[in-house]
């Protein structure tokens, strides 16, 4: 726990024994594991003020907390004094401040720090793609998450579940369903995410949007995937918008009553 490492550097500091950057660093580490961004700075701060530069791996600790405590701002502040200090910024501490960025809903600066990373010649990976793909998303910029999903292939880059499904999701916010239904969908969570895309759909009175999230749960079972909580509640609030209430109940019949959602049980009845 990051309060036993603080705890060691003050035993430390009273029994004169210098610390060096290692140790620093290592308590960086902890701290940035409890989200103790504001400690984090306070000790960066500390390593310059007993003649200790920060290195990258001390930048990356204190740029994970940020992360973690959702400190855009402060992340920003740290990348920028990183380039004050001729300290270079590794993939890592880019992957923490889009991060960081995207958590609060920040996509502009978290593709501002993208390019910023491209221009430095470092190599995107799928965590990077994945946390700006996330935070496009949550403000429904569906075009510039489809555009990091076709970057990525174009690098060879292999998405992974969330990266697909956070393009479809940021379809789905900006009503753009059709859209997300010609995205992969690997695996159940991108399923469940285009099943939701239709229910939105369905709420425009798409005859088209209820008939395909009842194709998308019938394709789980082929593909030996696992129709979840989310897929049928999905799917169930679509028919219930469609005043599909035979369909509701046929699914209703498929499903465990324990494994049965609130949400779907009253989705149900009201269709």
């Amino acid at each position: 726990a990051w309060q036993s490492a603080v705890g060691l550097l003050e035993n430390m500091t009273r029994s004169e024994i210098r610390c060096d950057v290692v140790c620093l660093g290592a308590a960086l580490a902890a701290l940035a594991a409890g989200s103790e961004w504001s400690r984090a700075l306070h000790m960066a701060r500390q390593m310059e003020e007993a003649s200790i530069p920060p290195n990258v791996v001390a930048y990356g600790s204190a740029l994970k907390a940020c992360e973690l405590s959702r400190g855009w701002k402060q992340a920003l502040s740290l990348l920028t004094e990183m380039d004050e200090k001729q300290v270079k910024p590794n993939v890592i501490c880019f992957n923490s401040t889009i991060s960081a960025c995207e958590k609060s809903a920040r996509w502009e600066w978290a593709l501002e720090v993208f390019w910023q990373m491209q221009l430095r010649r470092l190599t995107p990976d799928v965590i990077t793609y994945s946390a700006a793909s996330s935070a496009c998303e949550k403000c429904a910029e569906w075009q510039w998450s489809l555009y990091l999903l076709d970057d990525m292939l174009l690098r060879h880059i292999e998405p992974d579940s969330y990266t697909f499904a956070s393009a479809i999701s940021a379809c789905q916010k900006a009503s753009e369903w059709l859209v997300a239904l010609c995205l992969p969908r690997p695996d159940t969570v991108a399923v469940a995410a285009a099943i939701s895309a239709c229910e939105k759909g369905q709420k425009r009175r798409s005859g088209l949007a209820w008939r395909s999230a009842s194709a998308l749960l019938a394709e789980l079972g082929p593909r030996m995937l696992r129709r979840d909580v989310i897929c049928n509640n999905a799917a169930f609030s679509a028919f219930e918008k469609a005043q599909r209430w035979s369909h509701a109940l046929a699914l209703l019949e498929t499903i465990p009553t324990l494994e049965m959602g609130l949400l779907g049980l009253s989705s149900t009845l009201a269709a």
